[in-house]
């Protein structure tokens, strides 16, 4: 009898994921329903499962991972990497189909596959709006796919999966994916597999009570994910900056003040990126906790006019950080993160992981929540009050688009509280990286005082604020980030 239980209809593009997956893996599941019309996501056996009352949407990934782990020796075995090198580069693409392929894609899903379904009208601009945000995706994806067989290298793995639910709704957009060579030729293979082939099956006659389920899904979505869009922000990696910064790449310096012993000089490990980073931020924090010996190679986000060819040619899509460690290049900071415990799992900080694969797990899914769930609204208000109001030329945003980001972190709050009333950490009684991936944020945001009382009126939150901001590695970090930029 199967021990593997997966709550969901075949339809949801999340549930489809982890089908695939443990397919895959060649690991026996049962299927049961829950149906969302009737509120059964809402039940207390379901919610116990859940650190949010939705569907699988921001976990499935982390399920992905669990499976792989915990299934590592059966089945397809290259699904998560065979070795650190390839692990990394899958947990990278990983990233970017999270961070950049998902969300211009699923609002395509919506609007041309379960729009007509629900009797709504699909509205041709969202369209057209995001089949440009997803064709600069597919473009990056082109020339990646004309060095590789597949994202993450030559072998399918999960990057190429996580792919499919959407893609599959999306392959009859002709001038999406099969005008571009590269990824037609990838989408046709990967979609050929036989494991995708039974989860389309399984969706082939979906029942009146699943359709009805899966559109109450992403009509709750839409409702809590709300994007602010004003002329000066978009989205890179989850986080909001100028429109005129983001057209201009940064410039590349070495800052001679963080290069004054040998050690450093000859260290493996290089950080590429503004100490002012958040995301930077997270992978020096990282470092220090697995005592990694590392050079940072400082940068300037806002002299754009001074691009590096060497520089660009690190970057998938031109982000503010660059990680480069012997034969491996990476610029997804949780990526990273994962990348370097993995790597230096016997020295430092044992922890940041978890041991085992249940352990790991929870650490995974709690770092998916706070990528999906605390990041938007906090990166946004981090902008917002911190950022715009400093830059040469600011334009500050209208308060609505401020309230909106606090009352969507002020919900993600109450969920943290009620989670850490019984826990230290987020994952339990011991420090790990889903705990220090909110570090960055939140210290700008404790700073500012209208974002600082959000934190302040949730007493298991600020306990453990100030338990995790007191860690030596964050207090290097700080330091650091204090440091003037370099000279022009």
């Amino acid at each position: 009898m199967a021990t593997v239980t997966v709550y969901g209809p075949p339809i949801s593009t999340a549930v489809s994921r982890v089908l695939a997956c443990l397919l895959e893996k060649d690991v026996p599941f049962q299927l049961a329903a829950v149906d969302m019309a009737k509120g059964q996501h809402r039940s207390p056996d379901f919610l116990k499962l859940q650190a949010f009352p939705q569907t699988q949407t921001a976990e499935s990934r982390a399920i992905c991972r669990y499976i792989c782990d915990k299934y590592a020796d059966q089945g397809y075995k290259g699904l998560h990497g065979r070795g650190l090198v390839d692990r990394a580069w899958v947990d990278q693409w990983l990233e970017a189909e999270s961070q950049n392929f998902e969300p211009p894609s699923s609002v395509l899903v919506f609007q041309l596959a379960f729009a007509p379904r629900m009797g709504l009208k699909q509205d041709s601009k969202v369209i057209e709006a995001n089949e440009r945000k997803l064709a600069k995706v597919l473009d990056v994806y082109e020339q990646r796919l004309g060095q590789s067989r597949f994202l993450a290298g030559d072998e399918f793995t999960l990057a190429d999966l996580s792919h499919l639910p959407n893609g599959h709704h999306l392959a009859d957009r002709e001038h999406l994916i099969k005008s571009r060579k590269n990824v037609g030729r990838w989408w046709e293979e990967i979609s050929s597999r036989p494991s995708w082939k039974k989860v389309v099956e399984m969706q082939s006659a979906p029942s009146g009570a699943e359709i009805l389920s899966y559109i109450c899904t992403v009509l709750w979505t839409l409702n809590h994910s709300k994007v602010v869009q004003t002329k000066f922000l978009i989205t890179t990696n989850g986080y909001k900056i100028p429109l005129a910064t983001a057209l201009s790449f940064p410039a590349l310096e070495e800052s001679e003040s963080l290069r004054e012993t040998s050690r450093e000089e000859m260290a493996s490990v290089k950080v590429f990126g503004s100490p002012a980073s958040m995301e930077v931020q997270r992978v020096l924090a990282c470092l220090f906790e697995k005592e990694v010996d590392f050079q940072l190679v400082k940068m300037d986000s806002f002299r754009g006019p001074k691009r590096l060819p060497e520089f660009l040619k690190m970057q998938l899509r031109g982000e503010a950080l660059f990680y480069q460690d012997d034969k491996i290049a990476l610029v997804e900071s949780r990526a990273i993160c994962r990348h370097i415990v993995d790597k230096f799992k016997n020295q430092g900080n044992k922890d940041l992981m978890g041991e085992g694969a249940l352990e790991r797990a929870l650490i995974q899914q709690w770092l998916e929540t706070e990528s999906h769930k605390f990041d938007p609204p906090s990166s946004e208000l981090v902008f917002f009050l911190a950022i715009a109001p400093s830059l040469p030329e600011p334009e500050l945003p209208p308060t609505s688009a401020i309230e909106e980001s606090k009352k969507k972190l002020e919900k993600v709050l109450k969920v943290y509280d009620r989670r850490l009333a019984d826990n230290q950490f987020l994952t339990g009684r011991k420090f790990t990286l889903a705990d220090l991936s909110h570090l960055p944020n939140t210290e700008q945001l404790m700073r500012i005082d209208e974002t600082r009382n959000l934190f302040e009126r949730h007493g298991n939150v600020s306990r453990w604020w100030k338990d995790i901001s007191k860690r030596e590695s964050w207090e290097k970090v700080t330091q650091i980030a204090k440091q003037p930029p370099p000279m022009a």
